[in-house]
């Protein structure tokens, strides 16, 4: 999706769509990371966001979040800034 990686998650059937790279120290491997409820923890060094917001719940920071649409079984992304458009 022009070039940026998003990390997908499932939580209780509800899908929710972050950037998928760690802005502590540019990890792109938060796909990989261990899921708690709403929150997912980088596995390089512990940083956790919120699979909602994008926002950390344990640092100052946040990781781009995405409209997670579902529909007749398809999962689509929308860009945010960019009502019209879904990948």
């Amino acid at each position: 999706m022009g070039g940026e990686e998003i990390a997908l998650f499932n939580v209780g059937g509800t899908f929710h769509a972050i950037g998928n790279v760690c802005p502590h120290q540019h990890f792109s491997l938060l796909h990989t990371g261990e899921l708690n409820g709403f929150v997912v923890t980088c596995p390089m060094h512990g940083w956790s966001y919120d699979v909602r917001t994008g926002v950390s719940t344990n640092a100052s920071g946040r990781v781009k979040s995405y409209e997670v649409i579902t529909r007749e079984g398809e999962i689509f992304i929308r860009r945010n800034g960019d009502p019209h458009s879904t990948d």
